[in-house]
């Protein structure tokens, strides 16, 4: 980490300074994982971004699969983050079909007038 600090800004950090960094930023990413999401969100989509990383001496493929709500107040929110190798595709696909039954669902107790109150998230 600290070649790509110096890479990219030109300036040099210590190992410890590295170190205190993260376990100062640890606790706060924790917390933001935990916290309560809104009951409903108009509209959720997903964005990825592929890295080539190398791991266990060989180049792999991983994504950055990032879930953004909007609110029904307008604001964006990322939902979740998520670092995974492509077979993740596999698990989106079948979260896809799943939201699209739930979907269907509620529309079909929408016309029917019996609307339970449900939590997609």
């Amino acid at each position: 980490m600290n070649h790509h600090i110096h890479d990219i800004y030109g300036i040099e950090v210590s190992t410890g300074a590295i170190t205190a960094i993260t376990d100062q930023l640890i606790p706060e990413l924790k917390s933001w994982q935990q916290r309560p999401l809104n009951s409903v969100y108009p509209i959720v989509g997903m964005d990825a971004v592929h890295y080539k990383v190398r791991e266990e001496g060989r180049y792999i493929s991983k994504a950055i699969y990032t879930l953004l709500g909007l609110t029904v107040d307008g604001n964006k929110e990322i939902l979740r983050s998520l670092v995974k190798r492509k077979q993740l595709v596999k698990i989106i696909v079948r979260w896809h079909i799943e939201c699209h039954r739930e979907m269907d669902n509620a529309y079909s107790e929408l016309e029917s007038g019996t609307v339970p109150i449900r939590y997609l998230f």
